[in-house]
Formats: C-alpha cells, sequence, structure tokens
C-alpha cells in the first residue's frame, strides 16, 4: 500500500510539523456514518466515500500546486440521521457540538486558520453547521466551509443518472462504491425493477411532507423490510465507469477549491 501524502493517519509527527511549517494551514475534517444502505451496500459506504475522496482531492491539489496545500484528518465514522435498522449508530446533535467545537479548537491551537468539514452523508449539514456555530460562539476563529457529499458532482450526476430520483443507496451512491469500492458491493442482492421512493417521506400522511415541500421532524423508529428495502431510486442501473465520472469530478472539484483556498 503506498503511503499517503496528506493523510495524517499514515504520516509521522515530523512529516506532519514539515507540512504546517510549509505553510499548510488548511484542516479536512471528514464525517461519515453507520447507516444501512440497503442490502447491496455496507454499512460504512459514506464513510468509506468521504474518505478516499478527501484523500484524493487533497493529494492532486499537493501534486499540481507543488506544496503542501491541506492535511487529511481521520474520519468521524457516525453522523446525524433516522434510525432504520440494527448496526447503525448516531450521536446526538448536543454531542456533536461539543465533538466539532473541541476539534476545531485543536485545529486552531496548532495553527491551522481554515477547517473543511466535509460529509459523506447528506444528513450531516446541520450538525456540521451547529456544530462549527458552538465553536465560534466559544471563540474559535477558523474560517469553516461545510462540503457535502455531491457538492462537487451535480453536473455529472445530471449527465449519467438513468433512474428518476436518488439520494441514498442510489443509482450515484451505488455507481461510486462499484469504482471505490467494488468489493464491498452485491448488486445481486436488488431483485427488484421497480424504482424506489424515499422511503424516509414516502409513508407521511401529509401530502406536502411526500411532495418535499416541508420537512416532517419526528423521532423514527421503523425499520427497513423486504417492502421498504432501503434505497432510492434503482441501483441496478449503476457502474463502475459512471462511478468512475462520479468520482473524478468530485477529487476534481475539491482539488480546484483547495487551491483557491490556498491562495
Amino acid at each position: 500500500m503506498n503511503k499517503s501524502i496528506s493523510t495524517v493517519n499514515d504520516l509521522n509527527w515530523p512529516e506532519v510539523q514539515e507540512r504546517i511549517d510549509n505553510g499548510c494551514k488548511i484542516a479536512i475534517l471528514p464525517i461519515g456514518h453507520c447507516e444501512q444502505h440497503g442490502k447491496h451496500l455496507p454499512f460504512g459506504s459514506d464513510t468509506y466515500f468521504i474518505s478516499a475522496v478527501t484523500k484524493m482531492g487533497a493529494e492532486l491539489a499537493m501534486q499540481e500546486s507543488g506544496k503542501p496545500t491541506a492535511l487529511v484528518f481521520p474520519t468521524l465514522p457516525y453522523g446525524n440521521g433516522g434510525k432504520f435498522a440494527n448496526g447503525e449508530l448516531r450521536l446526538s446533535p448536543s454531542t456533536f457540538n461539543m465533538v466539532i467545537t473541541d476539534i476545531m479548537k485543536e485545529f486552531e491551537a496548532q495553527g491551522f486558520t481554515k477547517v473543511i468539514i466535509a460529509s459523506g452523508h447528506g444528513s450531516n449539514g446541520s450538525i456540521m453547521s451547529t456544530g462549527s456555530n458552538e465553536a465560534f460562539w466559544q471563540g474559535v476563529k477558523l474560517e469553516a466551509y461545510l462540503v457535502s457529499p455531491f457538492s462537487f458532482m451535480n453536473k455529472t450526476i445530471q449527465e449519467v443518472l438513468e433512474a428518476d430520483d436518488y439520494g441514498h443507496a442510489c443509482e450515484i451512491e451505488t455507481s461510486t462504491m462499484l469504482y471505490l469500492f467494488p468489493e464491498l458491493v452485491s448488486l445481486e442482492n436488488i431483485t427488484s425493477d421497480e424504482e424506489q421512493p424515499e422511503f424516509w417521506t414516502s409513508e407521511d400522511p401529509i401530502k406536502a411532507v411526500r411532495d418535499g415541500i416541508v420537512m416532517h421532524m419526528h423521532a423514527n423508529a421503523r425499520q427497513v423490510t423486504d417492502a421498504m428495502p432501503g434505497y432510492v431510486g434503482q441501483p441496478k442501473k449503476a457502474s463502475k465507469e459512471k462511478g468512475e465520472a462520479l468520482v473524478s469530478a468530485w477529487v476534481r472539484g475539491f482539488a480546484d477549491f483547495l487551491k483557491e483556498l490556498d491562495q
């Protein structure tokens, strides 16, 4: 295995210090989640994805700029969301506020001036925002940038998407996993050719919720079943080729963002 040139977990302390001394002022904090992704993807899909693409983007930026642009720190594997299957693990919003605040304080104390909190899980946006605000309330002066799973590949999604819908364990997520971690994908477990709606809203009795006009917050205790298999759209339409295009777009966009931020 080749050692990463920009991931703290792969470096020793003199290597990290050398990058900071040479002007690396951007810290990247990836956040994933531990949640079901249907019968065809693993619980760690969000964590695997964001860990891989932040590393790839940071290394591309460093290679192209010829200097240390950013350091990628270990991924937080637990996120925010509903509860649909045993095995899922979440952290409370108040815990997240404390965790993000503590980590941002650590970054600032070590000389970083900017932090990118990059999520592989769509529902992490609210806790990333409130966690950053809590850090600001406690006096942290870092600039914080929040990145979502689809931030740099929305155009490519529209180019490759064949299903009517996407969003979770879908054609898009399954394609990126087929490209990055094919050994973890079990497409043979998808037996239905029917597209699946967003299962967290499709059974709601309120039409405005089903239509995505308003959001319904409630204590969600539903469990995924064969009738509600835990994915959106039609992941059978996924392919490694689509995944390569999607990942390439994300990495290219992230690297360009890092180089701009490093100015």
